[in-house]
């Protein structure tokens, strides 16, 4: 019986987000987006009323603690209803991913197409020597 609460437990397990940085307002955008440098962002875009992507939150990890020692990137979610410069994607019933490298947008994948996002952080990141 231990064996299998324990299993059930582990299968239930939230995936640990805490890498994620969290935008919620124009001078949250201002600080972790525009003033960012020597890195790549890559920005979950997400109306408050559909959530971010967080079927992605697994891929995210993976990725994040394959690669973080290698390049310069780092996952942000930005929700669009309060911050102005976002307005555009609050229709939007899907995330749109972002990529900002020193205060500049460099691509952007519509969806949650991890494929896409991945070639973006390869092509895109800078490498950490």
């Amino acid at each position: 019986g231990i064996w299998l609460r324990a299993s059930v437990a582990m299968s239930k397990k939230k995936v640990d987000v805490s890498f994620i940085k969290q935008v919620e307002s124009a001078a949250d955008w201002t600080n972790t987006v525009m003033k960012s440098t020597n890195q790549l962002l890559v920005i979950d875009v997400y109306a408050a009323a559909w959530g971010p992507s967080e079927m992605l939150d697994g891929h995210f990890s993976t990725v994040y603690y394959d690669l973080a020692d290698k390049i310069a990137f780092s996952f942000v979610r930005a929700v669009a209803n309060h911050v102005p410069i976002l307005a555009e994607y609050l229709g939007a019933s899907s995330s749109t991913f972002l990529f900002y490298l020193d205060g500049k947008q460099v691509a952007k994948v519509e969806g949650p197409k991890m494929s896409e996002i991945k070639a973006k952080i390869h092509e895109f990141s800078p490498v950490l020597q």
